[in-house]
């Protein structure tokens, strides 16, 4: 299969998926904790970095809601 057949079968698949879905993000709360992490990876080319951050929300209202 070249590769004109598969780019056009990969837009396909995804120009039928219905993208209009709303997704709960979840609502603000005074008592929800944020943590941060960041992590530094460095490579092989002079100041050049790959900064990773995680972030986590400890929120008990909001896992209410979703549980």
């Amino acid at each position: 299969m070249d590769e004109d057949n598969t780019l056009q079968k990969f837009f396909d698949i995804i120009n039928q998926e219905d993208w209009s879905d709303d997704v709960y993000l979840g609502e603000e709360s005074n008592n929800s904790t944020i943590m941060k992490q960041f992590i530094s990876f460095p490579t092989p080319h002079p100041h050049f970095f790959i900064n990773l951050t995680f972030e986590y929300e400890y929120n008990p209202d909001l896992g209410d809601k979703l549980w």
